[in-house]
């Protein structure tokens, strides 16, 4: 679930507020979401057997001839979700096995017995 987009000076806090309809669903087949994690400036999602990227915000810059470039988005916060794989994820909630470097995160994969790593 999203909050509302905080705006400065505003009488009612918008991030205290989340509608109904602000939420991304993702695959159920791969099991409940059990932990996210922001690597690398990307949200991560891991299920039990998946490790995804959520979409947060996503915008393009795009250069023309002009001095400065143009911006373009969407309007949703998460507006779509993409799977990193789905061979390994995490089954634990709140897994202390998901570490991060400055350049590969690594968690155990309990139900494979594998110790996974993935570096973008």
């Amino acid at each position: 679930y999203t909050s509302e987009v905080k705006i400065n000076n505003e009488v009612l806090d918008a991030w205290t507020t989340f509608k109904v309809a602000n939420y991304l669903d993702v695959d159920s087949q791969y099991g409940p979401v059990t932990n996210l994690v922001n690597f690398k400036d990307k949200l991560l999602f891991f299920q039990d057997g998946a490790l995804g990227l959520a979409s947060v915000n996503e915008r393009s810059l795009i250069t023309d001839n002009n001095i400065g470039s143009l911006t373009l988005g969407v309007g949703d916060v998460l507006d779509r979700f993409d799977y990193i794989t789905i061979g390994n994820g995490s089954s634990i909630v709140n897994d202390r096995s998901i570490v991060t470097s400055l350049s590969t995160l690594y968690w155990y994969d309990v139900d494979k017995n594998e110790i996974c790593a993935y570096d973008g």
